[in-house]
This record gives structure tokens, C-alpha cells and sequence, in this order.
């Protein structure tokens, strides 16, 4: 230890100075290679890693828009495969409606006539919007009558046809 200070001493005010300065700036040149250029590098692949994430992301918000658009077509064709009596059968019992209907006649293969001898009108029209969205099924005809008896109760003749 005493031979490096003994060097230092030797050296002149000058040497002295740009041997400091050397040392302080080999010590940041240190610092920015060890620490500072590898967190920069990172910061920056990170950066690259967010901007591809959220360019996958808008892509996936519209291919999900796209699927979700077609997915109800693709519903509907599959429903539309299957007998209208038997889609507006399985509608009646999923509603707990099968009990209350008083006549199903099937016309021909994509027209049916339903009677209810009374049903609550709120349950009917829910009903009726149910099997419009899910099968495409529409009114083709209707015949309501109120039963005065019972408020809110409605009797119904009422004709089906695919859309």
C-alpha cells in the first residue's frame, strides 16, 4: 500500500488530476456497462414484448367480434336441422308450458298451431321472444282472447312458422 502511495506522490499535480479523471470515468464507464446498458436492454425488449401483446390483443377484440357475429348463423342453420314440432315440443317442456297447452298441431313440416286454453300473457310473450332468438321461429297468425276471470290470463290460438 505505501509503494502505491508512494507512486501517487511521485506523480505531478497534472498526472495526478488525469489519473483521477481516468479513474472516475472508468468507474461510470463500470457502472453503464455493468448496470446501466443491461437494465436499458431489458427496458427495452419489455417495451417490445408489451407493444406485440397488445397488437395480438386488438387482433384477437376483432377476431372475437368476427366469431361472435358468426357463431349465432352457425346456431341458428344447426336449429334449423331439426323438426319445427319437435323444436317447439322441447321449447314447451324446457318452459314448463307442455302442462298448460291444450292443442299442438303441426300443418305441415314449418308451420305449426299451438292453443292454450289460458296462459298468463307475460309468460306467453316471453315464450314467444324466446323461440323468435333462438330457433328464428316467427307468428305467422294469432288469436288472443282475455279470460275476464282471471286478470292477466289471456287464451291463445296461435300459428308458428320458421323465418
Amino acid at each position: 500500500m505505501n509503494s502505491m502511495k508512494n507512486q501517487w506522490l511521485k506523480l505531478s499535480k497534472r498526472e495526478q488530476a488525469m489519473t483521477l479523471i481516468g479513474a472516475i470515468v472508468g468507474l461510470f464507464l463500470i457502472v453503464y456497462l455493468a448496470a446501466w446498458k443491461p437494465l436499458e436492454n431489458t427496458h427495452a425488449k419489455l417495451t417490445n414484448q408489451i407493444n406485440e401483446q397488445q397488437r395480438d390483443l386488438t387482433w384477437l377484440q376483432q377476431k372475437r367480434i368476427e366469431v361472435s357475429q358468426l357463431l349465432p348463423l352457425q346456431v341458428a342453420q344447426k336449429k334449423n336441422d331439426t323438426a319445427l314440432f319437435t323444436l317447439i315440443e322441447q321449447s314447451l317442456q324446457d318452459n314448463e308450458l307442455y302442462l298448460i297447452t291444450s292443442q299442438i298441431t303441426a300443418n305441415n313440416d314449418d308451420n305449426i298451431s299451438i292453443q292454450f286454453a289460458s296462459i298468463h300473457f307475460d309468460v306467453f310473450i316471453q315464450w314467444i321472444n324466446e323461440i323468435e332468438k333462438q330457433y328464428t321461429i316467427t307468428v305467422t297468425q294469432a288469436s288472443v282472447e282475455r279470460i275476464v276471470e282471471n286478470p292477466g290470463q289471456i287464451q291463445v290460438n296461435v300459428n308458428l312458422a320458421r323465418a
